[in-house]
């Protein structure tokens, strides 16, 4: 039998509650005690001397505290504050400083006044907490949301994250379970600073510490690498800025835009991919975007001077220095070179008859001369050069062609002059990859292919991106086109390591990855090493090689402790602590797994086994096992391990019903059958452990 997931739990105050709602539980009592100036919650008596500034009526406090057994009932006045104590979880208290209260109003304060205080103020307290808090996750709620976006509302900017991984696949009862993990997951990932929100749905939200287009955008591609990995099927982000420019009255119109602006951007990125994320800046404001496909009238323009020619480069100025397009233009006019237009923030100079390198000899040379004639030493423009004919292009296709050469020079520097080429496409592709418009990048590193089939970081960026796109077989066939022409390449190994292992070929994926690692080189950077080290270690518990398991886990540590794959990291250094023999030592780290992620499903699931094998607490085995099984009621193997724990502990019923399902699974048949035999044994049904032990013979 399956237990509804939404028992009921007496609600309860903890001690980050009055960090995570201090501003709220601050004006709770501010509401209730006239005059009040300040509320401080202490989690202990040695941070008065930080918060009273006057050193003797810290003193005071002090002494009055110490004097106290115990602080269950502990409510005095002192002159202008009162010190209360609140229960919380865990045998603990919370102090609750109010200062700087006028002393006639606190004369008048009665002990039995001040009881009644502590005693609704501690309810409020709770009640609060219920309201903001979802049920269904433990994380904050929409409430909580609207009323932090309220609080930060006259500050310069706040962004707002929304991430939507919905489930697929498993019944509508197991979202359940999917959602609570999506919840713990993300609640790793983010920093403790910064509050999770559920709005239900799957739906997540955050304010990010910072909210410039860089960060949120590294913030996105780094979130859905970590979630994927996570065998996550599909992963939305929509995200935004919101600059605010009013304040006051204004603050519930900024409330409404900012979420308005973030749904926004993620049903865009829902339209994108499986794995995708979407900035509103980019689509409210695309004259802003570096690849905005130019205006029409351009085309018009060039149209008629390239008509008839079968031979011509366009040249895109752009400024990076103090000099203006207009002194470039009347520059331009002044040298006979009549075919120019200046568009945006940029003039495109027409060159007939001029191939790549005549079109970069005549810029150097227009350049050079402009330069001389302002007595200027410091380049004053870049330039992206677009050729016709190039590759499969069109005419039309040039004008957009230089806005992607002038994209590639940003990587040279100001005073750059490139000329477009394959590269340049895959700069493009990876300007589209970084906005989370995967579906665009394919387009360009394809386009880049069909000029330069052999390119190797084209095939590596083409693989990568049909990895997003849950496209396995064109991903694959990408990295063996590159190691047929590289063997050792260490990217092409990896991917096809992380291609294997979404196909669920996981042997496959551990041959590719210890190659990687063989072919890894400093140039390839850190953090893909200790990724690849980690996934190593990973991949060798699974396949029971613990030892190995464990060497390259160590390698990780490190740098993995302060990551948010510190649980994970726990968790499969404890499984492979306890699969050779060090069980103490395996069972802490699993206990540290536990107390970062409490839905770990697995660490619970291991744990739970061996405190039974230990002969450490059958109820709190199953306990354990049980509940890894209602947070993945699809993964059989956690069923099997608690079939095994019941039946030690002589639960017979339920493992009998628990056997009737493994029994039909073909990959833990040998296993299911063992279980079987021990079953009959118990019960003494000797025919029918006959009739298994032949089974497990056979088998």
């Amino acid at each position: 039998m399956t237990k509804f997931p939404f028992a009921f739990v007496q609600p309860y105050l903890q001690s980050i509650d009055f960090v995570r709602f201090s501003k709220s539980f601050a004006e709770l009592v501010l509401a209730k005690i006239p005059t009040a100036g300040n509320v401080f919650f202490l989690d202990n008596s040695q941070a008065l001397l930080s918060m009273v500034a006057d050193k003797e009526k810290a003193a005071a406090l002090l002494s009055i505290i110490d004097a106290q057994s115990v602080l269950d009932d502990l409510a005095v006045s002192y002159y202008d504050c009162l010190l209360f104590s609140l229960p919380v979880a865990g045998e603990k208290h919370i102090l609750v400083l109010v200062d700087k209260i006028d002393p006639h109003v606190v004369r008048r304060f009665g002990d039995d006044w001040l009881t009644e205080i502590r005693s609704s103020l501690a309810a409020e307290f709770t009640l609060l907490k219920q309201a903001r808090v979802d049920m269904e996750t433990g994380l904050f709620n929409s409430c909580n949301l609207h009323y932090l976006l309220e609080g930060i509302s006259e500050s310069s900017h706040a962004g707002m994250v929304l991430v939507s991984l919905p489930p697929k696949g498993v019944k509508q009862l197991y979202a359940i379970s999917h959602v609570r993990r999506a919840a713990a997951l993300l609640e790793n990932y983010l920093p403790a600073s910064t509050p999770l929100h559920h709005l239900g749905q799957c739906v997540f939200a955050f304010v990010p510490v910072q909210s410039d287009d860089k960060f949120l955008s590294r913030i996105s591609m780094s979130l859905i690498h970590y979630l994927k990995k996570e065998r996550f099927s599909h992963v939305h982000i929509g995200y935004c800025r919101g600059e605010l420019l009013v304040k006051g009255d204004r603050a519930g119109v900024f409330r409404t835009r900012v979420l308005d602006d973030a749904w926004n951007a993620l049903e865009a990125a829902t339209l994108r991919g499986p794995f995708s994320f979407c900035s509103y800046e980019s689509l409210a404001y695309p004259d802003h975007y570096l690849l905005k496909r130019p205006d029409e009238s351009l085309f018009t323009y060039f149209r008629k001077a390239w008509r008839n020619t079968e031979r011509f480069s366009l040249v895109r100025f752009i400024p990076c220095s103090s000099s203006t397009l207009e002194q470039l233009q009347a520059f331009l006019d002044d040298n006979g070179y009549s075919i120019t237009k200046s568009k945006e923030i940029c003039l495109y100079l027409f060159l007939e008859q001029a191939d790549g390198d005549k079109a970069v000899e005549a810029v150097e040379q227009i350049l050079l001369q402009f330069s001389v004639l302002h007595k200027k030493s410091e380049p004053q423009f870049s330039a992206g050069i677009g050729v016709y004919p190039f590759c499969k292009f069109s005419r039309s296709d040039v004008i957009m062609n230089s806005r992607k050469a002038c994209a590639h020079g940003e990587f040279f520097g100001a005073g750059s002059i490139v000329v477009f080429d394959a590269l340049s496409l895959n700069v493009s592709g990876d300007i589209y990859y970084a906005e989370g418009d995967l579906k665009m990048a394919v387009c360009e590193y394809k386009n880049g292919l069909d000029c330069s089939p052999d390119n190797i970081n084209l095939l590596n960026s083409l693989g990568v991106a049909y990895i997003f796109l849950n496209q396995f077989n064109k991903a694959k066939q990408c990295f063996k086109k590159v190691l047929e022409l590289d063997t050792e390449n260490f990217m092409a190994l990896y991917n096809c390591g992380l291609v294997a292992e979404h196909q669920g070929k996981n042997d496959r994926a551990l041959h590719y990855f210890e190659q990687a690692i063989k072919a890894y080189t400093s140039d390839e950077g850190e953090e893909i090493l200790e990724e690849l080290r980690f996934t190593l270690g990973r991949l060798h518990c699974e396949y029971q090689n613990y030892k190995s398991g464990l060497r390259y886990l160590k390698d990780s540590s490190e740098d993995l402790e302060k990551s948010s794959r510190v649980g994970q990291l726990y968790r499969l250094t404890g499984i492979a602590l306890c699969g050779i023999g060090q069980y103490k030592k395996g069972e802490k780290m699993l206990q540290r797994a536990l107390q970062v992620n409490q839905f770990d499903a697995e660490a619970l699931s291991v744990l739970g086994e061996q405190y039974y094998l230990n002969g450490q607490g059958n109820d709190i085995a199953l306990s354990f096992c049980s509940k890894s099984v209602e947070l993945e009621p699809q993964n059989i193997g956690f069923l099997l391990r608690l079939t095994r724990v019941q039946l030690g502990c002589n639960k017979l019923d339920d493992a009998s019903e628990n056997l009737r399902l493994l029994i039909r699974n073909k990959k833990l048949y040998d296993q299911a059958a063992e279980l079987m035999v021990q079953y009959y044994d118990i019960i003494g049904n000797s025919g029918r452990k006959l009739y298994w032990q032949r089974k497990c013979v056979k088998n």
